[in-house]
């Protein structure tokens, strides 16, 4: 199907002039539209494109996208985009303009749709091979692999997502900031840890003691990731290839990677919950477990008192237990 659009100044004025979607010139900039859409849980709806597409075949994109007609405001193109491409209806009032970017033929509008996850679908086959709901780790890891739209807007969309995945350490407490070996570097706070990887440079002054975390931001450059930690007196920025939030319990004190959780067995099995932590005397090398499909010899002796549970770190090969 042509589309007829509106040719618009650099400045996003309406320039009078009318042209069909496929008629473009080098200077006619137009309006197109992204839908992301959420469940109310966080997970996301992307669409597969179709083989057929001329650009980014069987890519994965937001739930619809495409150009604003003549005759319509971007929110309205996007109410028609998601009806036509999914089966979804909706209404104006329902999505929110998340922001927009200025590529080189125009202005890309990204709004957020939210709806239940059991939403019924209805795939239009010509533009659309398939369409799932996933996790927001799952759709950065399409983006890191290739396997995503590579527009202007998807760079800050992934910008946003990476933000969100940190997001529950903001208003929370981090009492230390330790660098580790290969370029670790990790804060630590009485519930959470975030561990930065691959670092390559730290600007500000490190933690030196309790600071309660404001604001965070990323910016991608290239793979690398730009991260500017705001506290309330002081100011982090760390440039790394990947972080991650972990539960402080499970990070490694040595080298900031996370611990294999287990429990420790003696003569018979010791029953354990991390709510109801017991001691024991061992003058011996005990088993040690990540479950009942995974027992070994653990080469550690506990010559006085040990607390459950035990955890281990496979890069320092070293047990850690809470005492």
């Amino acid at each position: 199907m042509t589309e007829e659009v509106r040719i618009l100044t650099r400045d996003r004025q309406d320039t009078g002039i009318r042209k069909q979607r496929s008629a473009l010139s080098e200077g006619d900039f137009v309006e197109v539209i992204h839908l992301w859409v959420k469940d109310p849980q966080g997970r996301h709806l992307l669409q597969k494109r179709s083989a057929n597409k001329a650009l980014f075949p069987l890519a994965w994109d937001a739930a619809a996208a495409g150009a604003v007609g003549v005759d319509e405001s971007p929110a309205q193109a996007a109410i028609r985009e998601i009806h036509e491409e999914l089966g979804i209806r909706a209404q104006e009032q329902e999505i929110t303009l998340l922001f927009t970017v200025e590529y080189e033929r125009g202005f890309d509008d990204y709004f957020l749709l939210t709806i239940p996850e059991d939403t019924p679908l209805t795939l239009d086959e010509e533009e659309v091979a398939e369409a799932g709901w996933f996790e927001t780790e799952e759709v950065l890891a399409l983006m890191e692999d290739g396997l995503f739209c590579d527009h202007e807007g998807s760079k800050k969309m992934e910008e946003r997502l990476r933000e969100e995945l940190l997001s529950p350490c903001i208003e929370k407490a981090f009492t230390e900031t330790s660098f580790a070996s290969e370029g670790r570097l990790f804060l630590k706070g009485a519930q959470d840890a975030l561990v930065f990887e691959g670092v390559s440079s730290v600007e500000g002054t490190l933690l030196s003691q309790s600071a309660v975390l404001k604001q965070l931001t990323c910016r991608l450059e290239g793979k690398r990731q730009h991260w500017t930690l705001d506290f309330a007196s002081q100011r982090l920025q760390i440039c790394c290839a990947h972080v991650y939030r972990v539960a402080a319990e499970d990070v490694c004190p040595v080298c900031g990677r996370g611990l294999l959780r287990g429990a420790i067995y003696a003569d018979h099995q010791i029953n354990w919950t991390p709510e109801g932590v017991k001691f024991g005397l061992f003058s011996r090398p005990t088993r040690w477990s990540l479950g009942k499909d995974e027992v070994k010899l653990a080469d550690y002796i506990f010559p006085k008192k040990a607390a459950f549970p035990l955890h281990y770190c496979l890069h320092c090969k070293r047990y850690v237990s809470e005492k």
